[in-house]
């Protein structure tokens, strides 16, 4: 909030929240709207941030699997 108001920019963070008895995620916006009055504007990404890190889970699988198959890869064919 100070940030803000000395700035005279928005500001946005993230934080975790308990939500009766689940971990949530909001992204919190802080813009100027007076001379000294700010409106905080908060919103759930939860969902968003467990498909981030469910993406970047599958691509570590991905790029470990690819990293393990060799280097070199033989066509054969039956003639």
């Amino acid at each position: 909030i100070h940030t803000a108001l000395e700035t005279r920019t928005v500001q946005v963070y993230e934080q975790e929240i308990w939500i009766d008895g689940t971990l949530q995620t909001e992204e919190c916006r802080v813009a100027v709207c007076g001379d000294n009055e700010v409106i905080v504007i908060g919103r759930d990404i939860t969902d968003r941030k467990q498909a981030e890190a469910a993406l970047r889970q599958s691509e570590a699988k991905y790029r470990a699997m690819l990293t393990a198959i060799p280097d070199l890869v033989l066509r054969v064919k039956q003639d």
